[in-house]
């Protein structure tokens, strides 16, 4: 770890949306309010000695229609107690444009339309076949009608395609590479696989709105009026789509995950033809061999050459497990490694992989303290990760058993009597060889009582900091003050609130280390 002084930055912005014309906020009202911010700490538990070497940034702003906002940055020493605050005008400074490779993947189960079948079909969409099938129902269905009916899904077509998005910065798929990638990881539609319609016309016999699902429901042909009395489109789980995915990128290529049963009949398909993926689990493409075939279109000479370079490119990292529950990824800030995050057996596993190369480097067990706990979320740097989890065992019967409040002025929901905490914290630590391994576990409570309030501490996301053993947390409560922990391996050594006075209503924000 680094032998420095421990020392944390936060970074909180908020953006307090509020309907100002250009004329509404003047020279005078900015002068008049800029330096009229102010920190105040309230120690909750603990010693401030353990704040030694802490600052928090803090940037809030109000926003006006124009995009410009009255920001006040805010820099808060704890120990001290002292804040210091700088006033701007212009474009947000946490408004950062992202050049990031961004990646998405995912199979259509299904979805609801309000307005004509004709407007919305298009011939060039690969899974028209929905939309086939509900305009055949359309043509069953009567003026002031409501129809349902459940149709076998292969009768309209053989593939499901999956919904692509790859871009980055001003690059984005074309459609002929959008195609060649959904024909490369199509999935068989099943014999037994059903589809669910239900379509309404009005008293004039025009389509106002139409549901596809996948799975088995009951048939009904009743008048309009009497369909919101219908019983809903209640899906037959024996039937629908087994087939889950997740995806990742660093600034050189895609990840892109595909498990469940049903994807595994892909590989019986993928025997007789080689350009589809031979079996489900975790594919790379690197963006470069999408770059080269950007100006190629689906009509040119070059089409044939160029589908098959990207079909080529892509490249097995690891097949997936049958018994995989759950799976998702992520990828470390400095893009050199691969975190795939698996839910087995009742096991929570992280598999590490090179992100440069696709080598595995570790497959890391959590043993939690109940053998139903699973992460809620993650935070994940370079050298250091953070696991937030609950345990199902320990919920209680009824989670409604609790009062709610609702301030009318701030939006702002609270609880009126306090609510057991039921989340804990796993953090994680790379060592110097570059593996991983559990430095700490604790419980967390996330309540915090302000006045006669109880809140509840969210957005939690970017708020930390590690650093030789030391691990600061930084969360919001509510919408006007941010709590700060500190923890060390044996538990929590200090908690405190912080509240900001002046420098903008708090109504939206996030808070980011750097």
């Amino acid at each position: 770890m680094r032998n420095k002084i421990k020392t944390a930055w936060f970074f909180l912005a908020a953006a307090a949306i509020i309907a100002l014309g250009g004329a509404a906020v003047t020279g005078v009202s900015v002068d008049a309010k800029k330096d009229d911010v102010r920190v105040i700490l309230q120690d909750v538990e603990g010693e401030r000695g353990y704040l030694n070497g802490l600052t928090i940034q803090i940037l809030s702003s109000i926003q006006r229609q124009d995009g410009k906002a009255l920001q006040w940055k805010t820099d808060f020493v704890p120990d001290s107690n002292i804040s210091e605050t700088e006033f701007s005008f212009g474009i947000p400074d946490y408004r950062i444009e992202s050049n990031h490779l961004e990646v998405y993947i995912g199979y259509d189960t299904g979805f609801s339309v309000y307005g004509s079948l004709l407007s919305d079909f298009e011939e060039e969409d690969m899974n028209s076949g929905f939309r086939e099938a509900a305009r055949g129902v359309a043509e069953r269905t009567g003026k002031g009608r409501c129809r349902r009916e459940t149709l076998h899904l292969k009768d309209y077509q053989d593939y499901y395609y999956p919904s692509v998005s790859i871009y980055q910065d001003d690059f984005y798929l074309t459609g002929f590479q959008n195609k060649v990638i959904q024909n490369y990881f199509r999935i068989p539609v099943r014999e037994e696989d059903q589809l669910s319609v239900e379509v309404m016309r009005d008293n004039e016999g025009n389509v106002y709105s139409y549901s596809i699902e996948l799975g088995n429901t009951k048939n009904i042909d009743i008048p309009l009026e009497e369909a919101d009395e219908s019983e809903a489109m209640m899906m037959d789980d024996l039937n629908r789509m087994d087939v889950q995915t997740a995806s990742a990128a660093t600034e050189d290529g895609v990840y892109i995950l595909i498990w469940g049963k049903q994807a595994e009949e892909m590989v019986q398909e993928a025997d007789q033809e080689t350009n589809h993926m031979t079996e489900p689990g975790l594919w790379y493409l690197p963006i470069s061999v999408l770059q080269e075939t950007e100006e190629v279109t689906s009509n040119s000479p070059e089409a044939k050459e160029a589908a098959g370079q990207i079909q080529s490119a892509w490249k097995l990292i690891t097949p997936a497990d049958d018994n995989w529950e759950s799976a998702e990824m992520e990828v470390s800030p400095d893009g050199n490694q691969l975190f795939l995050y698996i839910e087995s057996n009742g096991d929570y596993r992280i598999q590490v992989f090179d992100a440069k190369t696709g080598e595995w480097k570790q497959d890391l067990t959590l043993e939690f303290p109940a053998k139903d706990s699973i992460p809620l979320n993650r935070y994940v740097m370079d050298d250091y990760q953070v696991l937030y989890y609950y345990c199902r065992e320990e919920e209680a019967e009824n989670e409604m058993d609790f009062s709610w409040g609702y301030d009318e002025e701030s939006g702002e929901y609270y609880y009126t009597e306090p609510v057991e905490s039921q989340e804990d914290m796993v953090v994680l630590e790379k060592g110097e060889d570059g593996s991983w391994e559990l430095f700490h576990q604790t419980e967390v409570d996330r309540m915090v009582l302000l006045g006669e309030r109880y809140m509840d501490w969210y957005n939690l996301e970017q708020g930390f900091h590690y650093d030789q053993g030391t691990l600061t947390v930084l969360g919001s409560v509510g919408q006007s003050a941010l709590l700060l922990d500190i923890f060390r391996q044996d538990g929590s050594h200090y908690r405190g609130i912080l509240m900001l006075e002046g420098g903008g209503s708090l109504q939206s924000y996030y808070c980011r280390m750097f």
